[in-house]
């Protein structure tokens, strides 16, 4: 009878876990004469080693199962608790000063856009992203049926993005289109985490310059960019990811606020769309 007849054959090969590996190495080459004793005989660290391969197959077939089953039981408890601390870091917000300052930044952009004017907006990595989502739910539609709304994310264009980088500086590389693109009455929407993008710092610099208004999102505080901005949505966190979670609502809170007094400006007006 085969070794593993008993058992149904031989299990499937596993993946083994990297970490599993390198423990089991580790412990081998590493520690091996030293369990076994300086003067130990070579057989008896050869027999040590020789064990590796035993161990790393334990490993594979029991113990990554094991590990696999432990860790599929904690997934819905690790996503739970982090929907949880999302939602305390939203609630705690409300009995701030913060949702007056939404408040103010769609007023202004109610005002501007009524008067023709456009909005800039800038960002990067993740904060670019949510530039461009900005603009997209401006100028596409968030729930009305409406006229499009002229809103310009200034990160979605690689040639000017490059071009300006690599022959000046990319520090400068929105205030520069900031200078090409914007008027008196014009809104530059700045975004970053910790307030401290010097690109986003100097696009509203520059915002000021050419008579055009600011906001700034922003995390605790309000970082350098406080100092720039008209309305400042500094989000009372300091969590990188919960300022992150709170941009998100806060900019559809935003959006949709802003469609709705426009739709109803439209329809007071007689207007279709």
């Amino acid at each position: 009878m085969g070794e593993f007849a008993m058992w149904g054959g031989p299990p499937e090969p596993q993946p083994t876990p990297p970490s599993a590996l390198i423990f089991v190495r580790w412990l081998s080459r590493a520690r091996g004469p030293e369990l076994t004793g300086a003067s130990a005989p070579p057989e008896v660290v050869w027999n040590f080693r020789l064990a590796t391969p035993a161990l790393e197959w334990a490993i594979s077939s029991i113990g990554y199962h094991s590990l696999r089953r432990h860790t599929e039981a904690l997934k819905p408890a690790i996503t739970t608790g982090a929907f949880e601390e999302a939602a305390r870091s939203l609630q705690s917000i409300c009995s701030t000063s913060y949702p007056a300052q939404i408040s103010q930044a769609i007023d202004l952009l109610v005002e501007r856009f009524s008067a023709g004017n456009k909005l800039l907006v800038c960002g990067n990595g993740g904060s670019a992203a949510d530039a461009m989502h900005i603009c997209a739910e401006l100028v596409g539609r968030f729930f009305k049926e409406r006229r499009a709304l002229p809103a310009i994310a200034l990160n979605t264009d690689p040639t000017v993005l490059t071009a300006w980088s690599n022959d000046y500086a990319y520090e400068s590389v929105f205030a520069r289109q900031v200078e090409a693109l914007a008027k008196p009455g014009d809104i530059v929407w700045g975004i970053s985490t910790s307030g401290n993008s010097k690109n986003v710092v100097a696009a509203l610099k520059t915002a000021r310059e050419r008579g055009a208004s600011t906001i700034a999102l922003t995390g605790q505080g309000g970082g350098a960019m406080a100092e720039y901005a008209d309305v400042l949505l500094a989000v009372p966190l300091s969590v990188t990811p919960r300022v992150q979670e709170a941009h998100a609502v806060t900019y559809h809170i935003i959006c949709e606020a802003v469609e709705a007094a426009l739709c109803k400006t439209l329809a007071d007006a007689g207007g279709s769309k």
